[in-house]
């Protein structure tokens, strides 16, 4: 509320505010005070030399206005040392002792360091907490550029201050009084003195534990993306050194069947069949659940019958799948964007369960696929005369659509995509 206060007395120009060094050289002024001073001749060493009240009445254009000096030397640590305060009468400025209240409390009580710089590039003034941060108050012809940790970017933000006027929110490394680091978010401004030499008013925000912070939880996000490659490296690679074998009994099977018409054999090779297409389902699922949950979304124009054809191909090795009329049709031109690996998931839980249920009693049996595109929605329709479910298998198969990877597939989804 102080530095809001003291900032609203100086921008309000009811009252002329100005900040001059022990010789009565100006550093610092607002409108009003620089329109009055160019009205006359002011001797401001002799209204600091003059009794303890440092007040001062004198007439311009047969107007009266009245100046009050501010000693200010505990507040600033350099050659400026007074706030002169400027009014058209007695009673704006006998607000003094509250300007210089408001003003010591904008200057020395804030989260952000504060200090100016005059046309030679060296410390002007400072605040406190400038001084807390950086070890001691600093010493005649200090230059600013020794608080930079890279000097070239202290003439890069003078370069750009000079040529727009502001720096906000720049991003820039100091030297802090132990040696280490301190970041700062900076915010600066150029502003002109009674001579039009330039002046840098500069403020920064301490922003090194948050910088800290963030770059901690960027090392964990990287570690943990490593662990999760590995992870689904690891399922890839095993879930593959699974299927392989499997394949290889699987076509073993269909060669027992050329070589034999023993029924007990033929029998054997059937149940062989049917158990390593449950375990190849069973590798699926988890290569499923391991894509829809480690990797990276992927987001891309989708062409619908590769992808169905591709989650077809996929139950080929079904014992019944030649039995089965498979038909796929698209109805609309709609381009849809989206990650087609979790795509396949989602087909897949829903084209294998209509194949892996088909009822072997039937002359024909039948799955039809149908995706309807529109520009709001993509509606995909799976109907089959398979064998159905019970309640209890419903219930069942539930479980196994959210274990595949489905579930984690639609919770990924945004909500126009669902």
């Amino acid at each position: 509320m102080d530095r809001i206060i003291f900032l609203s007395v100086y921008q309000s120009n009811r009252v002329g505010v100005a900040l001059i060094d022990v010789k009565g050289e100006i550093h610092l002024q607002n409108d009003f005070f620089h329109s009055f001073s160019k009205s006359t001749v002011l001797d401001l060493v002799g209204l600091i030399n003059t009794a303890s009240t440092r007040t001062k009445c004198i007439n311009v254009q047969d107007v009266s206005f009245f100046l009050q000096c501010i000693p200010v030397q505990k507040i600033l640590q350099s050659g400026i040392a007074y706030v002169i305060l400027a009014s058209r009468n007695e009673e704006d400025g006998s607000s003094a002792p509250l300007v210089k209240q408001y003003y010591q409390a904008f200057i020395d009580n804030t989260f952000e360091f504060i200090f100016f710089t005059d046309s030679q590039d060296k410390i002007a003034f400072s605040n406190r907490l400038f001084n807390l941060k950086f070890g001691s108050v600093p010493s005649v012809g200090w230059r600013i550029a020794d608080i930079f940790e890279n000097e070239s970017q202290y003439h890069e933000l003078k370069e750009t201050l000079l040529a727009q006027g502001r720096v906000s929110a720049a991003k820039v490394f100091f030297n802090n009084a132990d040696g280490t680091r301190l970041t700062g978010l900076v915010n600066a401004q150029l502003l002109r003195s009674e001579n039009n030499d330039p002046l840098i008013n500069w403020t920064v925000l301490d922003v090194s534990d948050r910088m800290e912070f963030e770059e901690r939880m960027q090392a964990k996000n990287d570690q943990l993306a490593k662990l999760n490659y590995q992870m689904e490296k690891f399922v890839y690679s095993t879930s593959h050194d699974l299927r392989s074998p499997l394949t290889t009994i699987l076509g073993l099977g269909n060669l027992l069947r050329l070589d034999t018409r023993d029924r007990n054999v033929l029998d054997y090779a059937d149940k062989i069949e049917v158990s390593a297409n449950r375990l190849d389902k069973i590798i699926r699922d988890i290569l499923s659940f391991s894509r829809a949950t480690y990797q990276n979304e992927h987001v891309q124009e989708i062409r619908w019958l590769p992808v169905v054809n591709s989650v077809i191909e996929n139950h080929r090795s079904h014992p019944h799948f030649d039995r089965i009329a498979i038909d796929t049709h698209v109805d609309g031109d709609a381009v849809f964007y989206l990650d087609a690996t979790r795509l396949e998931i989602i087909l897949d839980s829903l084209i294998g369960n209509a194949i892996h249920y088909t009822d072997v009693n039937k002359t024909r049996s039948f799955v039809h696929i149908k995706i309807a595109l529109t520009v709001q929605e993509a509606v995909i329709s799976v109907h089959d005369n398979g064998i159905g479910m019970n309640y209890d298998e419903v219930i069942e198969n539930i479980g196994t659509i959210a274990k595949s990877g489905t579930k984690s597939f639609l919770e990924k989804l945004s909500g126009d995509e669902k």
